[in-house]
């Protein structure tokens, strides 16, 4: 639940969207409030990858603070909240050509030698997210166009080679956080600055 306990905001329509367009992109959505949900769907997911490289992307859509997301606040039991650190405990190994996508607030506001400890460990391409507070459909819409980006780029495979280019850009393809590379401005350039988008890579 984003807001209220009678808010509908979700990712879900936008991704179901992506699916049925020409993008033909795979979508795996579930849900998760509380530590045992999210573990339990963690599982599910590099299962399903293991067998099936049809979901290179695990998209994060949560509210967020420094290096967590989120899941969920009660009243009597408090917040509920996963790090970087445990995140990257619980994909250990298993997320070869793959991406995490954090669709949170502030949680990669995270010094560097955490994010290579991620990096480390899941053995992912890329992980990616927002340094600071982003207005929801600002994000929404610039996740719908990296998502569009790694679709086209990789595919089912998202290699560092890929995702460096979605980074940097090449002469095919604008990228997103290099002001010119050599092939000019990238239009998204700005975009990614003013929400402060962050994507590290693996080496």
């Amino acid at each position: 639940m984003w807001y209220e306990a009678d808010d509908k905001t979700s990712m879900r329509l936008v991704l179901e969207a992506m699916e049925s367009s020409y993008l033909h992109m795979p979508l795996l959505y579930r849900s998760a409030v509380t530590q045992d949900e999210f573990q339990h769907n963690l599982k599910v997911w590099t299962s399903t990858f293991n067998g099936d490289k049809n979901y290179p992307i695990l998209y994060l859509g949560y509210h967020g603070t420094e290096e967590k997301i989120v899941l969920g606040e009660h009243e009597f039991f408090g917040r509920s909240e996963i790090s970087i650190e445990q995140l990257a405990e619980a994909l250990a190994g298993k997320c070869k050509d793959r991406v995490v996508h954090f669709g949170s607030c502030s949680t990669l506001s995270a010094d560097d030698e955490l994010i290579e400890y991620f990096l480390d460990q899941t053995e992912c391409s890329a992980i990616s997210g927002y340094s600071g507070d982003v207005e929801w459909a600002e994000a929404m819409a610039f996740d719908v166009l990296y998502i569009k980006l790694m679709q086209y780029g990789g595919g089912k495979a998202l290699t560092p080679v890929v995702m460096r280019s979605i980074r940097n850009g090449n002469a095919k393809r604008w990228g997103l956080c290099e002001e010119d590379n050599g092939f000019g401005r990238s239009p998204y350039y700005d975009w990614a600055q003013y929400l402060g988008f962050r994507i590290e890579l693996s080496n």
